[in-house]
């Protein structure tokens, strides 16, 4: 999974119509876990880019969203605009493979 920082972010939510983006930290047993998970779950969803970064780096972002500080976050942008926010959807935390597919498939038609 390719980490990009601030900038490459914004374009790229600018530039992609499904990002999802897992934002972690370092060290983190659950995000390294979590990127496993996405690794195994997302190339069923060939329209999806999907990348990591920094969460102490976007943390603003990610306290805009009230869902706390908490890693790995995993959102689903849509042109640029947060998906996946409410519940049952968000993706706070290690998820299964069967959850995060289940997330996606509620948004992204295969």
């Amino acid at each position: 999974m390719k980490k990009v920082n601030l900038d490459e972010l914004q374009t790229l939510k600018q530039n992609h119509e499904w990002l999802l983006v897992k934002f972690s930290s370092n060290p983190c047993a659950p995000c390294t876990a979590m990127t496993d998970v996405l690794a195994e779950v997302t190339p069923k969803y060939p329209q999806l880019t999907a990348i990591e970064s920094d969460a102490m780096e976007n943390m603003e972002e990610l306290m805009s969203f009230g869902l706390g500080n908490f890693v790995p976050q995993t959102i689903l942008y849509h042109n640029g605009v947060a998906m996946n926010l409410e519940k049952p959807y968000q993706l706070v935390g290690l998820k299964t493979p069967e959850v995060v597919n289940q997330v996606l498939s509620h948004f992204i038609t295969t």
